[in-house]
């Protein structure tokens, strides 16, 4: 099983890019072993889904922080990936083997990864405004 680590400050940073963004979904790429967040900039948002994102924004973020250790970004409902997720999901992990995290509007954060085409089991942890200025989240993706 791998553990995605994050800890309060990057758990309170995908929280406020949440809640600013809110109403529309919100994505994000970590860095560093998941110790820096950056917002990315989609051309095209809606309530439930969003595309287009810049991939000079990308570019320049992996240039500048290396290779990114997991993908976030918000659902309005649930933390269950879409069928477009999944479509993302799979053709990011023929690049790089990351988890994939996705924040529901309960502040359920669940986890994913792909490996050989099949989304893993998932992990999911609730999260408790109150509770994240001293805990560190673990979030399990079993990897076979």
């Amino acid at each position: 099983m791998i553990k995605v680590m994050i800890s309060a400050p990057v758990l309170n940073e995908l929280l406020q890019i949440k809640e600013s963004n809110h109403p529309m979904e919100a994505c994000a790429i970590l860095f560093k072993n998941n110790t820096i967040v950056k917002e990315l900039h989609p051309k095209k948002r809606t309530v439930v889904s969003f595309d287009e994102i810049d991939p000079q924004e990308m570019f320049d973020l992996i240039k500048e922080y290396g290779e990114p250790s997991a993908l976030f970004h918000t659902h309005p409902v649930g933390s269950e990936p879409s069928q477009k997720d999944l479509f993302f999901m799979k053709n990011i992990s023929k690049i790089w083997n990351i988890p994939f995290l996705i924040l529901g509007n309960d502040n359920e954060l669940s986890a994913y990864m792909i490996k050989r085409m099949k989304v893993l089991n998932r992990s999911f942890f609730p999260i408790h405004k109150e509770e994240i200025i001293y805990k560190m989240i673990e979030v399990g993706v079993e990897v076979r």
